[in-house]
């Protein structure tokens, strides 16, 4: 898909920051090199209208990598045991739940809620929907932001994106933080793939030996097969 094919070619550039990936919350870390013209997004209301993303997911913004700081899973059977959850599902709709962490860092990552219709559960028995909390933009400490953050090199999720998910339920504590009916969230960045028609088209930049090479252009009857291994 062309969406695909776009994130690929931006990701092949070097960032000029890079983030550590702790808990689902990034601290800065290094200053490297940016992609793309910049513009300023005023960050929206708390909440976005049912079907659609919050308005600025296609935004201009520069862009700027999430590196990972966390466990890394090596085949599909191993992430599918470790999660609790695997569906295939829809983004129906996004929407930001605000900065949490402003207090102690001015300048923020703006988390959004990421709303997605379960079409298959591979393993457990989710609702229909299930909810999470991805960390898409940097902001300049006014209610701006600034950068769009791709973690490890995949695209903010918007409406119409099909994705893979292997899920842990949301902790309790986070929930309170973002203020926000978060059901669950990826185990790992590993923990989300892009599909298109039934194969997984785009995942988190890989390693070698990692998840990534193992589930990148596989189908989803294989990755069934995998997760009820």
């Amino acid at each position: 898909m062309e969406r695909f094919q776009h994130m690929k070619s931006i990701t092949s550039t070097i960032s000029t920051k890079r983030l550590v990936y702790r808990c689902g919350l990034a601290v800065t870390t290094l200053v490297l090199a940016v992609a793309c013209g910049a513009v300023d997004d005023t960050l929206p209301g708390a909440t976005s209208t049912e079907g659609s993303d919050d308005g600025t997911t296609d935004s201009t913004l520069e862009t700027t990598i999430l590196e990972r700081n966390e466990e890394v899973f090596v085949s599909v059977a191993e992430i599918g045991r470790a999660s609790t959850d695997v569906v295939v599902g829809m983004v129906s709709h996004t929407g930001s739940i605000g900065t949490p962490d402003v207090a102690e860092d001015p300048h923020a990552s703006e988390f959004i809620a990421v709303t997605v219709d379960v079409e298959e559960a591979l393993k457990g028995q989710p609702d229909k929907q299930v909810v999470f909390a991805w960390e898409a933009y940097l902001t300049d400490g006014g209610g701006k932001r600034t950068m769009e953050i791709l973690a490890e090199g995949l695209p903010i999720p918007k409406v119409g994106d099909r994705l893979l998910l292997f899920l842990v339920p949301e902790d309790k504590e986070r929930v309170e933080l973002f203020g926000a009916e978060l059901t669950h969230r990826p185990i790992t960045l590993d923990g989300l793939a892009y599909i298109d028609g039934s194969t997984v088209e785009l995942v988190a930049d890989k390693f070698e030996g990692d998840l990534g090479d193992s589930l990148l252009g596989l189908a989803l009857p294989a990755i069934r097969a995998e997760v009820s291994r």
